[in-house]
């Protein structure tokens, strides 16, 4: 199966937050899982260079907005690699590559007039997206949708109830990409659907050079399926002018799932960039280990209604589940080493963690199906000799959640193959010695964290 995981393209006016990570962290698991599962995975985001917002922070920085665009780009793929993000392509949208496809992507739109022009008085003019003429279209592929969310179900049926409106695709602003007509050299193609339009080039660019694949293979195919990964406010975004935008360049029947998380708050507040009320990938990484914090986002995660991040939660929940359950089952597996397979039972029962964490996974319930496989766990972890066999399989089933994590368990038991299905370790007679997966973290971080976070506020 062909699958598109694409995370929202975040602006290149701006550091990345936790808030932010949170919304885009489902993207990471959804792209691992179906790895393992033997799909065709293209993974992909990238920064969204153009439009006015980048070209405030460069006049704010004084310097040039390709070399703020460079700054915030270069930061997000340092920041994406720290949280081991396995993006196939983290690009951006003032590439060659991009410009070039967008407005070849332009031109056919206009070709099979789904773009017209309007001209004003003063004989300026615009060109015009005719969504309107979509919206049968638009109704038909959220009629089919499975597994959206109820944020993205309730607003794209109030715009399908209201009736969708034309849009302009033009805008009067010299950082963006080039309007591919005559006669508006004065105006740039709007950011809004040059963006969406990334999703499709970024796809493209990672298929290049695969041979006989096609992006209707990926983007309009019974044999494929596309996640969209993003926060509540750019919902119409991608229910609405997306599948429209799609419908309009021939692909009539795209398969698409709108993963459309709530908001993450800051011990009660909203995350606020401006006032420096916010926790940076980069300092928080310095401090706590980076599948502490994973865990803690999807436990935590803003999917169905809004969350907010306490540190003490964080810290408790690290100490609980991660130190506590998980670090301790391998420990107590690792002394006594009970190289004794799985019997039936214990083997059907891993077989059903597979299958029921996996169908989460599918239908975007991240939270409850890593509650699930603690809940395993702590039950295995009640056993005086638990297997060697059942803690492979366990760390095999965190992979799409906790990368590192896994990895350091399969590579201690000398493990390798990572297929979603139940691991044979039967052959499994070498054990290196224990070490910690997590640390306890004091509690004391507790009062110095928050009182740092009140004192560095703006």
């Amino acid at each position: 199966m062909n699958i598109v995981v694409g995370n929202a393209w975040p602006y290149a006016n701006g550091k990345l937050h936790l808030g932010r990570i949170a919304v885009f962290l489902p993207g990471d698991i959804l792209a691992r899982y179906h790895r393992m599962m033997g799909d065709n995975v293209v993974f992909i985001s990238g920064s969204d260079a153009h439009g006015r917002p980048v070209k405030l922070k460069a006049l704010e920085l004084g310097i040039t907005p390709e070399d703020t665009l460079k700054k915030y780009n270069d930061e997000f793929i340092e920041c994406f690699n720290k949280l081991n993000f396995s993006f196939d392509l983290f690009t951006n949208t003032d590439t060659k590559y991009h410009k070039e496809n967008v407005k070849k992507f332009i031109q056919k739109l206009y070709e099979s007039g789904y773009i017209y022009e309007e001209v004003y008085e003063n004989n300026d003019k615009s060109l015009i997206f005719s969504l309107s003429k979509l919206e049968n279209d638009v109704k038909r592929i959220f009629i089919k949708q499975n597994d959206w969310r109820k944020n993205a179900e309730t607003i794209t049926k109030r715009y399908l109830d209201e009736g969708l409106r034309d849009r302009s695709i033009t805008k009067e602003i010299d950082w963006g990409i080039d309007v591919p007509f005559k006669g508006f050299s004065n105006k740039k193609i709007f950011v809004w659907i040059e963006a969406l339009m990334g999703y499709l080039t970024a796809t493209s660019k990672c298929i290049e050079n695969k041979l006989d694949n096609k992006l209707s293979d990926y983007w309009d195919s019974e044999d494929s399926k596309v996640y969209l990964v993003h926060g509540k406010d750019n919902i119409p975004f991608h229910t609405i002018i997306f599948p429209g935008i799609l419908v309009a360049l021939g692909f009539k029947n795209p398969n698409i799932t709108i993963v459309s998380s709530e908001h993450l708050k800051l011990e009660g507040k909203d995350f606020s960039t401006n006032k420096n009320w916010a926790i940076w990938v980069d300092e928080i990484l310095e401090k706590y280990n980076v599948d502490s914090l994973r865990y803690y986002l999807i436990n935590n995660g803003p999917e169905e209604t809004i969350t907010d991040f306490k540190w003490r939660d964080f810290i408790n929940l690290n100490n609980r589940d991660l130190v506590f359950e998980l670090d301790s089952l391998y420990k107590k597996t690792i002394k006594t080493s009970d190289f004794s397979y799985l019997d039936n039972i214990e083997r059907d029962k891993m077989l059903d963690l597979y299958f029921s964490v996996g169908e989460k996974i599918e239908q975007c319930k991240f939270k409850s199906a890593i509650r699930q496989i603690f809940a395993y766990i702590k039950e295995e972890n009640k056993k005086n000799n638990p297997k060697v066999e059942s803690i492979i399989n366990l760390a095999n089933v965190l992979e799409p959640f906790l990368p590192e994590t896994s990895k350091r368990i399969k590579d201690n038991f000398e493990v390798s193959g990572g297929e979603w299905n139940l691991i044979n370790a039967r052959k499994t007679t070498i054990i290196k010695s224990y070490k910690p997966l997590f640390k306890l973290i004091d509690r004391k971080h507790i009062i110095d964290e928050i009182k740092k976070l009140k004192e560095n506020k703006i």
